[in-house]
């Protein structure tokens, strides 16, 4: 595993696993990936969606939707849930993978606590998903403004409206 390591073949997540650097060169690669990952009946969301969806530097913990409860690592990675209820239309499939939309990324990336979203990237991350997914901040704002119950609602609205100024 080193020598693959150390020919940039694979990359590893913690000391006994990786993933082929190829595979996450595309997002069914990645999706399948990350499929490998989440546990039955769990959704892939915030940096793991985004992950999937753009790509980038594998993230830091396995954010998933969830009844259930996780305790142990996953991969070297914490697993954070959320309990969320989440509407059809916020799910999407990728071949067997169910993960949170772009739009539905975005939310819940914006909504992370400041340390959560320094460690996730989301300054550029956000930009990155929006502009490729023509996903407009107006479009995520009417979502937030629909889930005002949200962890961190606030946070989320605040760095929407900033990214929304920050547009040409």
């Amino acid at each position: 595993m080193s020598r693959l390591l150390g020919e940039d073949v694979l990359v590893g997540l913690d000391d006994e696993c990786g993933y082929v650097n190829d595979h996450a060169d595309t997002l069914y690669g990645r999706g399948a990936i990350v499929n490998r990952m989440v546990p039955f009946g769990s959704i892939a969301a915030g940096p793991l969606a985004a992950w999937v969806w753009v790509g980038g530097d594998f993230p830091y913990r396995l954010d998933l939707i969830s009844n259930s409860r996780y305790r142990t690592l996953a991969h070297g990675r914490q697993i954070t849930v959320y309990n969320r209820k989440t509407p059809p239309d916020h799910v999407m499939r990728l071949g067997q993978l169910r993960i949170t939309s772009p739009l539905r990324t975005i939310c819940d990336i914006a909504c992370m606590d400041e340390g959560g979203k320094i460690l996730a990237g989301a300054e550029s991350l956000l930009p990155l998903l929006m502009e490729r997914y023509e996903v407009r901040a107006e479009a995520c704002l009417q979502t937030l403004w629909e889930n005002p119950r949200w962890p961190n609602h606030s946070d989320g609205v605040r760095t929407l409206m900033r990214l929304r100024r920050r547009k040409p």
